[in-house]
């Protein structure tokens, strides 16, 4: 990942598409000092770009929720 440098993420989660078996996906991206540098909101795209305007560590939490209310989140981090 590059400052200045539009960098993507796509997401693969099991579940329905359609009618009311919806899936709903948040994208937290945080800096090296843990604070969130975007606006993080549910949406039906499972993919998300960010463009990092600083050098450091970046982490992400990608929230994956379905209709019944049901969430599972992810944190990922650079190794």
């Amino acid at each position: 990942i590059l400052k200045d440098k539009a960098c993507s993420v796509s997401v693969s989660a099991g579940g329905g598409k359609t009618g009311t078996n919806l899936l709903f996906y948040k994208y937290t991206v945080k800096d090296s000092t843990g604070a969130t540098v975007n606006v993080p909101y549910y949406t039906l795209k499972s993919t998300y770009s960010f463009t990092p305007t600083k050098l450091g560590t970046y982490s992400l939490v990608v929230s994956v929720q379905a209709s019944d209310n049901s969430e599972v989140s992810r944190e990922y981090t650079p190794d």
